[in-house]
C-alpha cells in the first residue's frame, strides 16, 4: 500500500521531485544512434504479433532526414504467410531490438511516440526461474501508451497459471513530443523517469528481478483496444545503456545459465 501511494504522489507531482543525476552518468555499454544502417539493431520481419493484429515487417522501418529511426504502423489489410502460418491481418509495423546488454543497469530511450499501442521494453535471456520455468520474463515495460497515456508495467514470475503483474495505473498525461524513458534496473527492483523525474517505483521482491541480461525491444503496435485512426510513426532519437552499482553481467558475458 505504501508503495502504491507512492507511485499515485508521483503521478500527480512528479515534476516536483528533485532527482539525482548519478544514475545516469554510469560507465557506456551501448549507445545507438544515427541509425543510418541500423548496425546495432536487429529487425524483426515477417512475424505476426498480438493474437494476429499486427504483421512486423521490415519496409516499416527506415530514417528521417536527421537519421532518428522511424517505425511506421500502417493500416494495410492482406493474407500474410509466416513460419507461424498464414493469416489475415489489417495492420502493418515494425519492431527491432539488440542483443542482450547487461542484467542490471541504466537504460535509457529518446523517443517520440504516437497514439495506438506503441512499446518500449525489456526481456531477458532464457533462463530457468525459482518455480523451474524456462522463461524470458521479467518484461519490463518502460513505456507502453495505454489510452492515451503513458504507463510502465512489469510481468514477472510466470507460472503455468498466470504472470504477477503491477503497473502505474496513475498514468502520465501523453503528448506527441520527444521525451526521455528510462529505467533503472537494480537488484531489489525498478525506478521508472520519464525526462528524467522518477515517475514509478516498484519493489516486489526478488521473483519480480533476475540476474539474466537484458535486450531492448521497440515496437509499434495496435490491438483491437488501442487502434489508431491513421497512420503513425515511432521515432526514436537514441538508445544508451550504462551500468549501475549492481551490474554484474554486460555484454561481453557469456550467456546466464543458472
Amino acid at each position: 500500500m505504501k508503495e502504491k501511494l507512492f507511485n499515485l504522489w508521483l503521478a500527480l507531482r512528479y515534476d516536483w521531485v528533485k532527482q539525482s543525476e548519478k544514475i545516469f552518468r554510469g560507465e557506456l555499454v551501448y549507445w545507438a544512434f544515427e541509425f543510418k544502417d541500423y548496425a546495432p539493431l536487429h529487425i524483426v520481419d515477417k512475424e505476426f504479433y498480438n493474437n494476429n493484429d499486427v504483421w512486423f515487417s521490415k519496409e516499416m522501418i527506415g530514417c528521417d532526414a536527421v537519421n532518428n529511426l522511424v517505425i511506421k504502423c500502417v493500416k494495410n489489410p492482406k493474407e500474410r504467410t509466416s513460419w507461424q502460418g498464414t493469416r489475415f491481418v489489417n495492420w502493418e509495423s515494425g519492431c527491432i531490438q539488440t542483443d542482450p546488454l547487461i542484467n542490471y543497469g541504466v537504460w535509457e530511450v529518446r523517443a517520440k511516440v504516437p497514439k495506438g499501442w506503441p512499446a518500449i521494453w525489456l526481456l531477458r535471456e532464457k533462463h530457468i526461474n525459482s518455480d523451474g520455468i524456462e522463461t524470458i520474463t521479467p518484461e519490463v515495460d518502460i513505456m507502453e501508451v495505454i489510452l492515451g497515456k503513458f504507463q510502465h508495467t512489469i510481468h514477472y514470475k510466470p507460472t503455468k497459471e498466470r504472470y504477477s503483474t503491477d503497473g502505474n495505473n496513475n498514468r502520465i498525461p501523453y503528448d506527441n513530443e520527444f521525451h526521455v524513458f528510462t529505467v533503472d534496473l537494480r537488484k531489489d527492483g525498478y525506478d521508472f523517469y520519464i525526462d528524467r523525474k522518477l515517475t514509478a517505483r516498484f519493489r516486489n521482491g526478488k521473483d519480480s528481478v533476475s540476474d539474466a541480461r537484458c535486450y531492448l525491444v521497440i515496437n509499434n503496435a495496435v490491438n483491437k483496444h488501442y487502434e489508431p485512426t491513421e497512420s503513425t510513426e515511432l521515432v526514436i532519437d537514441y538508445i544508451t545503456v550504462r551500468k549501475n552499482e549492481f551490474t554484474t553481467l554486460d555484454i561481453n558475458s557469456k550467456p546466464w545459465k543458472k
